[in-house]
């Protein structure tokens, strides 16, 4: 009867905590998708602001010829949080500014480049290197409407989306911890008022039904 009733608590305690992990950890996994689709618009958002507000000065560094100003705009650019490089090249590929000084009057033809040099606009491309994701924000420096350059700036999507599926899964266990807390309690007061009542009624009927036969009913006359 003992391992009836620890059997049957067991059972009800173990669905319990099943189910509220499978539905917090569903509603995790839907909220990430979604956080991970709103981190794609921000970062291209940022990487525009970031084009924005740098371009003008690039455009003087390169009409005055200033290398120095470049370095600088170069390296406030890489202080930025979730910046991996920055690239300033002219109309012909040729490196102006970049992060890795040792790439600095280099010409350059991968995709990327080729693709911002393409741009008449702000542009942004999608791209994964080794284990890592990346946006290449691409935006055309120019004055007086003759273009000049272009700026590339490289955001880093992974080391976010890493950020975020930790926050994730902290998440996860502090609501496991909260499950456990809660269905304990809920588990002891079910055995306490369902389970504990039910073994009881239980027994005092299968004792009735094998000493029934030993009481005997008189009737009134």
């Amino acid at each position: 009867m003992r391992i009836f009733r620890a059997g049957l608590g067991i059972k009800i305690f173990l669905t319990f905590f099943i189910t509220s992990v499978l539905l917090f950890g569903g509603m995790g996994y839907f909220l990430l998708q979604n956080k991970k689709e709103e981190l794609n618009s921000h970062l291209i958002t940022r990487g525009a602001l970031l084009s924005d507000i740098f371009s003008p000065f690039f455009s003087q560094a390169i009409t005055t010829k200033n290398d120095l100003l470049v370095l600088t705009l170069i390296q406030k650019l890489e202080g930025v949080q979730d910046v991996v490089y920055a690239i300033l090249i002219d109309s012909e590929g040729k490196v102006i500014g970049h992060s890795d000084v040792y790439e600095l009057g280099k010409f350059m033809d991968d995709p990327l480049t080729r693709r911002a040099l393409q741009a008449s606009q702000f542009n942004s491309t999608y791209y994964e290197k080794g284990e890592g994701s990346f946006y290449d924000c691409a935006m055309p420096i120019k004055h007086e409407g003759k273009r000049l350059g272009t700026l590339r700036i490289g955001l880093d999507r992974k080391r976010v989306v890493d950020s975020l599926e930790r926050t994730q899964k902290q998440l996860i266990m502090m609501a496991i911890g909260f499950i456990l807390v809660v269905g304990g309690v809920y588990f002891a007061t079910f055995w306490l008022r369902v389970i504990r009542p039910l073994s009881g009624m239980r027994e005092g009927l299968n004792f009735l039904s094998k000493n029934i036969s030993s009481f005997s009913f008189k009737s009134k006359a």
